[in-house]
């Protein structure tokens, strides 16, 4: 695969967007030979706006003939995306965080939440709009400008409610591993509530986003690695044992945690014997 790529990756430099932007890529891809890519759980919310043929995309499984989508937005998915290309790919792609996505769409985000929801489907006129401009667009950096200029107007100003930010940094400080009566605990809320309030504003409850939260504590620690140290990983990141670890990465990832390390990096990695035994994908 070919490509040719313009992305502003430090939106810390973007005053204002830092904590509600993850990232905005400009993307042309010659992918006729390409075999494909796989995301596994994060806390992105993309909105992917396409200039070319559609995508084939699917959740947890191998995209088919009929999975074929366009422009679209999705929200949290705790598992994995499976993408395929039949073709030349160029679009724009827009990744929120969570608290970035419910400011944006001003809706449940339990509405987008495991979904990809076709632009038209979203009816919404100012994404719409944006999505002609950019089509209208001479260059790749002229995309990424009025992104920027279209993200600022629509996010600039606007508060994020206190509650929804004390969940939020409570389990990405903790990694995954806070417990979720703790939360109930400081918030004076019931667990029916807070997993509501959750669902609402990031379209998980607060235990699926810590797990993934965990999940994610586990693959940095992983690509900071020459040859993981799986047990020893499972140990750092609070799961019960080696075993537990693996689950989750077929959950999340689709993958042992082996293969999803060949995956990241194809050359010859050091073998954990234990790892994919009585674990297939």
């Amino acid at each position: 695969m070919t490509a040719d790529a313009f992305a502003i990756s430090r939106i810390s430099e973007i005053p204002g967007l830092a904590g509600l932007v993850h990232r905005i890529g400009a993307y042309d891809v010659d992918a006729v030979n390409a075999v494909g890519d796989r995301e596994v759980a994060s806390f992105v919310v993309p909105i992917i706006i396409s200039f070319a043929d559609p995508f084939r995309i699917a959740f947890d499984r191998e995209p088919e003939a009929d999975d074929r989508i366009g422009s679209f937005v999705s929200g949290l998915h705790a598992g994995y995306v499976d993408i395929a290309y039949g073709g030349p790919v160029s679009c724009l792609q827009i990744d929120l965080t969570p608290i970035g996505g419910r400011l944006f769409f001003g809706r449940p985000m339990a509405e987008l939440a495991t979904r990809l929801v076709p632009l038209d489907d979203v009816e919404d006129p100012g994404l719409n709009a944006l999505s002609g401009q950019l089509g209208e667009a001479a260059t790749q950096p002229e995309r990424l400008r009025i992104a920027v200029a279209f993200l600022e107007h629509r996010l600039l100003g606007q508060a994020v409610a206190p509650e929804v930010n004390f969940i939020w940094s409570a389990i990405l400080r903790s990694r995954g591993t806070l417990r979720i009566d703790r939360l109930t605990e400081d918030l004076g809320w019931s667990r029916k509530r807070l997993a509501a309030h959750a669902r609402d504003a990031f379209g998980m409850t607060p235990k699926r986003l810590a797990r993934v939260a965990r999940f994610q504590h586990a693959t940095d620690l992983a690509q900071s690695a020459q040859y993981p140290d799986w047990a020893g990983i499972a140990a750092a990141c609070g799961y019960s044992d080696q075993a537990h670890l693996v689950r989750d990465f077929n959950a999340f990832a689709g993958e042992t945690p082996e293969r999803w390390c060949s995956r990241q990096n194809p050359q010859p990695t050091k073998q954990n014997d234990n790892t994919d035994e009585g674990h297939p994908v």
